[in-house]
């Protein structure tokens, strides 16, 4: 651990760090992880990133220990734990989020905040003060929210590994919170097409609402077409799913 950290602080002095190389270790790690262990891994790895780097240079800190975030966030929601540990994680959260200025930092900061907040914390007043917050700044200048989305989808994909179509749909709502024009820009397409597509395909699969999933199917659809290069793939998803609300209507 220790050679490690040492590395990673010899990089960042130089300004060279490999930001998306540490990144994607630690964001294929959370991707992968379901049982308490896989989490604790997750955990583990970013606690060596968080030490070498964190209060030195907190905005290029924030992205790149944010699945190790997440996992703590997994790992507190799907397994035991006390009230005293999830407040001192959302204060852990909120201190770094006090820390950086990058807009795209903060907004994905606050969106985590509001996701511990409601369903750690059961505080639906401060989560929906985090989401005002966003707003704000997004009406102050472009900002990406291509991360977000992203950690919205690996939710939604989650559950519905494991069945929970209502808990997927569920979460596929907070795509809510961004206005359409944000979620039209061209980074941001793909990604809210695949929140859209998985939402659509948690109503279908799940029984909930066949004519709300076909009408998120179709929406996803029409962002999917509004992409440089359409994904034939995905749009061959489409399809079958909206095939799989045509034999359920």
């Amino acid at each position: 651990m220790g050679t490690w950290n040492i590395y990673i602080k010899r990089e960042v002095i130089g300004m060279t760090v490999h930001i998306k190389e540490f990144a994607e270790k630690l964001s294929e790690l959370y991707k992968k992880a379901k049982t308490r262990e896989e989490y604790e891994e997750v955990i583990g790895r970013g606690t060596e990133i968080e030490t070498a780097l964190v209060g030195e240079f907190p905005d290029i800190t924030a992205p790149i220990i944010s699945p190790f975030y997440w996992a703590r966030y997994y790992l507190l929601l799907k397994f035991p734990s006390s009230k005293r540990e999830r407040v001192d994680f959302f204060l852990e959260v909120d201190q770094m989020f006090s820390q950086v200025k990058d807009p795209d930092n903060r907004v994905a900061l606050l969106y985590l905040k509001s996701v511990i907040l409601s369903n750690l914390l059961n505080d639906q007043r401060g989560a929906r003060w985090c989401i005002i917050a966003i707003s704000k700044i997004i009406s102050e200048g472009k900002i990406s929210i291509a991360s977000i989305l992203r950690h919205i989808n690996a939710r939604v994909i989650k559950e519905m590994v494991d069945k929970n179509w209502s808990e997927a749909a569920k979460i596929s709502e907070e795509i809510g919170i961004f206005p359409e024009d944000i979620l039209r820009q061209p980074e941001n397409l793909g990604h809210a097409a695949n929140v859209l597509n998985n939402w659509g395909a948690s109503l279908v699969r799940g029984d909930i609402d066949i004519v709300l999933g076909r009408e998120k199917l179709l929406i996803a659809k029409d962002y999917y077409l509004r992409e440089e290069v359409p994904s034939e793939k995905h749009l061959d998803g489409i399809k079958n799913r909206l095939r799989e609300a045509d034999e359920k209507s």
